[in-house]
């Protein structure tokens, strides 16, 4: 659902064109004459409730235009992140996954041997790694690597705030749907 609502707004952005054909915000003269988001009256003359408050009197095109950005920008730089945040954590973090014999006999036990995990900062001396992605999430501090469930929680919450995002952006496109017409 949210891969195609993304690409109604995509293609309603990049081949409709929408601003060289409507008048979204103020015309020639400089009339007010976009329109804005939570404005109008439901069919019983009341007036129209939203979603998102406070996204209340702003023009829908810019409202477009933040959903086509987060989709085509923010939201390809937090995948990515993801993604390089949950490499890091295997490859540096979690250890490597071994089967063991567990107590009770004819059993085996899942465990991660942290013995080659580094344990300084020194030893990512000549690596490549993405500081500037981690950054974002250690709190100010690389040390914050080697502190139990650190990474494995920032990443948790990294996917908990994708889904989130994925949520509020397919919602907010919903709600500007009779909108994307020129």
């Amino acid at each position: 659902m949210l891969q195609a609502n993304m690409e109604l707004i995509t293609f309603f952005i990049e081949k409709e064109k929408p601003e060289e054909h409507v008048v979204w915000y103020k015309d020639d003269e400089g009339n007010d004459c976009g329109h804005k988001y939570g404005e109008g009256l439901n069919m019983d003359g009341s007036k129209m409730t939203v979603l998102f408050p406070e996204y209340e009197g702003k023009y829908v095109m810019d409202i477009i235009k933040e959903i086509y950005h987060w989709w085509k920008e923010d939201y390809v730089r937090l995948c990515n992140d993801q993604s390089y945040l949950l490499s890091f954590w295997c490859d540096y973090v979690a250890g490597t996954m071994k089967s063991i014999p567990a107590k009770k006999e004819g059993y085996r036990e899942i465990v991660f041997d942290k013995t080659d995990c580094p344990t300084t900062l020194d030893f990512f001396n000549g690596k490549e790694v993405k500081w500037e992605i981690l950054d974002q999430y250690l709190d100010g501090d690389r040390n914050n690597i080697f502190v139990e469930n650190f990474v494995s929680n920032k990443l948790h919450w990294l996917e908990s705030e994708i889904e989130r995002q994925k949520q509020k952006y397919l919602h907010l496109c919903i709600e500007v749907r009779e909108y994307l017409w020129t």
